[in-house]
């Protein structure tokens, strides 16, 4: 029986057991984060790991473990994954490396949202304050305060995101 090909850096990530549990986005910046990547856009590694995604579910080599409306998709590989390609104890050193690397820009993105929620709260309070003292001015308020209701939900969303891609990292070790 022949052996799908799979890229042979993306292998080395896979095999390396940093990514028994992954996200596509997770993989995808892990992969793009290689000195030996060839991909020169981000775009170009995220395809890349879409199609062998979409192999590796083909093949029975990997199985989506996340509910069915929950974003990122979390995927582990399965026992046919290591019995086909085995499993090496020998960490890549460069997948450690990326890994941690992307674990620590993935909090710096995380607390400078963190900021930016703030911000975006202090505007939010300022704005019911203006409301009250100045109530003939509302019309010009209610749209400033739209906007920083949704710089709020949006940076929400995406500490959300991050927190959750963070917790993914942790469970897979």
């Amino acid at each position: 029986m022949n052996r799908p090909k799979i890229n042979s850096e993306l292998l080395k990530l896979l095999k390396s057991g940093e990514f028994d549990v992954f996200t596509c986005p997770a993989l995808t910046s892990a992969y793009f984060d290689l000195p030996s990547c060839k991909n020169t856009s981000k775009k170009g590694a995220n395809k890349l790991i879409s199609r062998h995604v979409k192999l590796l579910l083909s093949e029975s080599f990997a199985e989506r473990v996340s509910a069915k409306n929950t974003r990122p998709i979390s995927y582990r590989l399965t026992k046919k994954f290591y019995q086909n390609h085995g499993h090496t104890d020998q960490k890549v050193s460069d997948v450690g490396e990326v890994k941690s690397k992307f674990t620590s820009e993935l909090k710096d993105r995380m607390r400078n949202y963190k900021i930016e929620i703030l911000e975006a709260v202090g505007e939010v309070e300022e704005y019911e304050e203006i409301s009250l003292a100045s109530p003939e001015n509302l019309t010009e308020i209610k749209e400033l305060y739209r906007q920083a209701r949704d710089r709020y939900s949006r940076t929400h969303g995406k500490i959300k995101a991050l927190e959750k891609m963070l917790a993914t990292i942790e469970q897979a070790h």
